[in-house]
């Protein structure tokens, strides 16, 4: 599941921004290049905690399970490496989920809640980091506030520049120049299982987290 979702399903425990914060946390540490240090404020590590929790019980659920399994196989297919299939296969679902829960207003008005928390001087002096990741995790912020909520994940070409963008740092999985047209024309394709199949997969997560 990726941080939109997260803040979609943490509130169910808790509204606070804090602690949304948190539960996104692990994805945005990931976005800028860095890794979460032991968090000592409650809230941020009650939402770390959670984002975890979340993760084991969306990655179990038999439909996400489905939807990976068949987008892997037909990209394979298609000619990409075993490891950009599989990799295109676990997160484009997650990005089309997160544009199709940032059409619910009460969703998308958490997260900007927990953005902005997360630009409070009082919030990032609380957030632990490894190295430099106080540094990269401010240039994310500063990118995600300008940019506004990421509704671009709602279009298959836009979730393909990401992809492209995530794996290009990652060589065993890095998409090449020819697997573009192959996402082009598969993508709208699982983005339409996706959103067939969100109403089902949503259930399983809620069911899972009891």
């Amino acid at each position: 599941m990726n941080f939109v979702g997260h803040a979609h399903f943490a509130r169910r425990l808790e509204r606070a921004p804090r602690f949304l914060l948190g539960a996104m946390l692990p994805d945005l540490a990931s976005m800028a290049g860095t890794r979460l240090g032991r968090q000592e404020e409650a809230l941020l590590a009650a939402g770390v905690k959670d984002h975890h929790l979340v993760d084991d019980v969306f990655h179990a659920a038999p439909t996400f399970c489905r939807l990976q399994a068949e987008a892997a196989s037909e990209l394979g297919e298609r000619g990409l490496g075993w490891g950009s299939a599989r990799a295109v296969a676990h997160v484009a679902p997650e990005l089309f989920l997160d544009g199709l829960l940032l059409e619910e207003d009460e969703t998308l008005e958490l997260y900007r809640e927990a953005v902005t928390e997360g630009g409070r001087p009082e919030t990032l002096s609380a957030i632990r980091f490894h190295g430099e990741g106080h540094a990269r995790f401010v240039s994310l912020h500063r990118r995600m506030t300008s940019y506004g909520p990421p509704h671009g994940y709602r279009e298959p070409a836009f979730v393909g520049d990401v992809l492209v963008r995530i794996l290009r740092e990652r060589p065993r999985l890095a998409l090449r120049p020819e697997d573009a047209a192959v996402l082009d024309e598969l993508l709208p394709r699982l983005q339409r299982r996706v959103l067939e199949a969100a109403p089902t997969l949503l259930a399983e997560v809620a069911s899972g987290l009891g």
